[in-house]
């Protein structure tokens, strides 16, 4: 398709995260990312906007396609393009001729090209059931309260983990009586039995989000043809409403430096946890996160011990891994393999090299 080189980057973008999207289950998003890396496009702002985009729109920096998809999805749910949403679940998902004429003309609507402002900001739960396990696994070392810090911790839904109810293989986690309930598809053997208890939990994200007033653009970034998550991401709403917790607005290194520099409290763990967010950080930004807990590794005590957990993805591929390093020591362990979204988790427990 001719056009502009910025043009290009764009098209190509779509095209990557259509197979992302089919890979991980969304094939509505898939075409209509398809559609848009080889249809020709109107002449609407959204797509000069597109046409003269001047920074890397593929998934890994400015995710342009998930911009577009989100805004197209929250006009779906506003019932402000009809046409479009007779494409959408509930109804079948039509072949690509069909299908273009709708989001043609969605594309000129004067709501949508709000969305390519900033970038997709998400809070993906299904994450916390392998979060969890990692907590259980710091726990079973050290079992005493935890205080939890979330460094990308968007609208903090899953530092409210402990009040979801989680079905790891065989082990049973958390609350039985709780709006969310999370199965993943498990294989290995189950985590730790230890006893979890969050004493403390806070968040850091550069633009946090409100559970009560956020809620819309957090679900409009869930892939709308996949219905669990998005049943899962509202029941966290729900239950993060209840149990407000304040997510500041800072630089992660910043903050968690902050952090890090208080007084340890007697008798209580800390425990540094991201999630698909690590990535998004600058250089100087990781280097110096993991500098801060480095320094307070080196003062921790059987006492006052400290965990860094994460679930991020190692390199280009599909799969994400939770590992764990601990203090005193800095031993560290490969804990998982789990799917982006945590809805399959293979344990395996390995001390990391």
């Amino acid at each position: 398709m001719p056009g502009s080189a910025a043009e290009q980057r764009v098209r190509a973008a779509f095209a990557e995260q259509a197979g992302w999207c089919r890979t991980l289950g969304s094939p509505l998003t898939a075409q209509l990312c398809d559609l848009m890396a080889e249809r020709p496009w109107p002449d609407t702002a959204v797509a000069d906007r597109l046409r003269a985009w001047s920074g890397d729109p593929r998934a890994s920096a400015d995710a342009v396609p998930l911009r577009l998809g989100g805004g197209l999805h929250a006009l779906v749910r506003r019932h402000a393009v009809p046409e479009l949403a007779a494409c959408y679940p509930p109804h079948p998902l039509p072949a690509p001729d069909s299908m273009w004429p709708p989001l043609v003309e969605a594309l000129g609507h004067a709501d949508l090209a709000q969305w390519l402002d900033g970038p997709p900001q998400t809070n993906e739960v299904g994450r916390s059931s392998a979060l969890i396990a990692g907590l259980l696994a710091f726990a079973s070392r050290f079992p005493l309260p935890i205080s939890l810090m979330e460094l990308g911790a968007s609208a903090g839904l899953n530092l409210q983990l402990d009040r979801f109810r989680f079905n790891l293989g065989e082990r049973h986690i958390g609350d039985a009586s709780s709006l969310l309930q999370i199965t993943p598809e498990w294989h290995g053997a189950p985590p730790p039995a230890a006893s979890l208890e969050i004493a403390a939990r806070a968040g850091v994200d550069q633009d946090p989000l409100d559970p009560a007033l956020d809620s819309d653009r957090l679900l409009a970034f869930v892939w709308a043809d996949q219905v669990q998550r998005i049943a899962q991401l509202e029941a966290a709403l729900t239950i993060a409403r209840a149990h407000p917790v304040a997510i500041d607005r800072d630089n992660a290194a910043s903050w968690l430096e902050t952090q890090l520099s208080a007084e340890p409290t007697t008798g209580v763990s800390r425990v540094v946890m991201h999630s698909i967010a690590f990535q998004y950080f600058s250089l100087e930004t990781q280097a110096r996160v993991e500098a801060a807990i480095e320094q307070a590794g080196a003062e921790a005590t059987e006492r006052t011990p400290l965990g860094w957990l994460s679930f991020e993805r190692d390199g280009p591929g599909r799969d994400v891994y939770l590992r764990l390093r601990t203090w005193p020591g800095g031993e560290g362990r490969l804990l998982a393999r789990c799917h982006p979204h945590g809805a399959s988790i293979s344990w395996l427990d390995a001390p990391a090299h």
